[in-house]
């Protein structure tokens, strides 16, 4: 399939701000600019599911494992998608310690004081 046609598919399916992104690629129509929305999206994506993630209670070991899963998702998605770098910025981070427990919180809080 070509990059317009893919586009093309791409655009169809999705709405709102995204489908906005995907217009501006495809006044371009080439493989490079697919692969650049593409990633764009899929970057777009993961950080808003980050951001929308419920806190997680004290004593809820599964909503943690969800997290922990969650955020290895990412790293391994960091390696093809460049804007998840953002998640290395210490603002990033802090909102997803929000997500944790506070005595969690507390304990990272404590180890990242100390070194």
């Amino acid at each position: 399939m070509d990059a317009q046609t893919k586009l093309n598919f791409l655009h169809q399916y999705i709405s709102g701000k995204p489908k906005q992104v995907v217009e501006q690629y495809m006044l371009i129509g080439t493989e490079d600019a697919y692969q650049s929305v593409r990633l764009l999206l899929v970057g777009t994506a993961f950080m808003k599911k980050l951001e929308n993630w419920p806190k997680i209670g004290l004593r809820d070991a599964e909503g943690l494992r969800d997290l922990s899963d969650f955020l290895q998702k990412i790293i391994a998605a960091r390696e093809t998608t460049p804007s998840l770098a953002v998640l290395d910025f210490a603002k990033e981070n802090v909102k997803t310690l929000n997500k944790l427990p506070l005595q969690i919180q507390n304990k990272w809080k404590g180890i990242v004081q100390r070194c």
